[in-house]
């Protein structure tokens, strides 16, 4: 079981000489990593429909999705293989081409025989390496499944545009570089969401 008391202490610990960033991990308490709620190839299209828009936007067209896939019986591979469901899903706000992304993806992983364990078991460098050659998937989307479905403590999601906003502000008010994925491992997954409950309060 993780120690999320005993991680909150050491970012903690950790920021005693960073006025700003300490107030911030102070003030938003100590989190943790939930189980994820999704199916490996849901939280896959959750992840390529979050891609490059903001997070109210991606949430918005989520719940309606999720509401859809639920309707439908909460199987997403036998649902994208109708086309008026695809339509459907396009209607909801899906592109086309995020929709292709998902498709293609869930195809070849049937035909690979290769699940969420197989990802699983791989680890954080290899996983990122194999599971790029799907077409629509890149480095942030891979971080995303790491810290939100694997549950790793330890990714540092660099290419987020909101870890990167506010990685510059922090440096700024604290007057110096911070090299945040050394300084704080084995944890910077646990900081990445102090930075993003931060700016969702903000």
């Amino acid at each position: 079981m993780i120690d999320y008391r005993y991680i909150h202490k050491f970012l903690l610990n950790k920021t005693k000489k960073y006025k700003f960033l300490n107030k911030i991990i102070r003030n938003n308490g100590i989190i943790k990593l939930t189980k994820p709620d999704k199916q490996f190839l849901l939280c896959i299209f959750w992840v390529i429909i979050s891609q490059q828009i903001s997070n109210k936007a991606s949430e918005k067209i989520w719940s309606k999705v999720l509401k859809f896939i639920k309707k439908k019986g909460n199987n997403l591979q036998d649902l994208l293989s109708d086309q008026n469901n695809f339509r459907k899903l396009n209607q909801l706000g899906v592109s086309k081409k995020k929709l292709e992304y998902i498709c293609g993806i869930a195809t070849k992983m049937t035909k690979e025989d290769k699940d969420e364990d197989y990802y699983l078991n791989l680890g954080s460098k290899n996983f990122r390496e194999e599971f790029q050659y799907f077409k629509g998937i890149g480095k942030w989307s891979c971080n995303m499944i790491e810290i939100f479905y694997f549950n790793r403590l330890d990714i540092w999601p660099e290419e987020d545009l909101i870890i990167n906003q506010l990685s510059q502000n922090v440096q700024i008010n604290e007057s110096r570089k911070i090299d945040f994925t050394q300084e704080f491992k084995p944890y910077q997954s646990i900081l990445a969401l102090h930075f993003w409950k931060f700016s969702d309060s903000n």
